[in-house]
């Protein structure tokens, strides 16, 4: 997860430009992702990383849908992490001694552990694209205002 935080961390994209962490945040809002975007959700990153790693094996306590697209975040790019050491163990087992093919598998259980809901991850899903401007599915879904973007820094209670 430390190294999650840290590919995360390194060069977040404010001109334009691609960035690991650009990529790997929902892409259909990519448009909106701009410095003042950034100054928010860096704090909200770090915050969660820390959260996570405190009590090892308790859900992350996600106060707003930024926390939980953090916490995605963190994930993903630590499951991206654990294959690319894995396909370099197989080339070259005495540089990453302890990557396992298991090592995705256990973040994907971590990651079960940590997430109370998984609502958030319809951010990601084209099948659900546009899933946050329909009010009516969403409230069915049982969702409410949480996806769409301005809502991502407002604590779910307030919502």
């Amino acid at each position: 997860m430390e190294l999650a935080l840290d590919r995360a961390l390194d060069g977040p994209d404010i001109l334009g430009e691609e960035s690991e962490l650009s990529a790997v945040l929902p892409a259909r809002f990519t448009r909106l992702y701009d410095v003042a975007f950034f100054e928010r959700f860096m704090p909200t990153l770090r915050r969660v990383y820390e959260s996570a790693i405190s009590v090892p094996n308790q859900a992350v306590v996600c106060t707003c849908t930024a926390d939980e697209i953090a916490l995605e975040v963190l994930v993903q790019l630590a499951c991206t992490s654990a294959l690319v050491a894995v396909e370099q163990a197989a080339e070259t087992p005495e540089a990453f001694p302890l990557a396992s093919p298991e090592d995705e598998v256990s973040l994907l259980e971590f990651h079960s552990m940590l997430v109370a809901d998984s609502d958030v991850l319809y951010l990601w899903d084209w099948e659900d694209d546009g899933i946050e401007d329909d009010e009516a599915l969403m409230t069915l879904a049982g969702i409410g205002d949480a996806l769409k973007f301005e809502n991502w820094f407002v604590p779910f209670e307030d919502q």
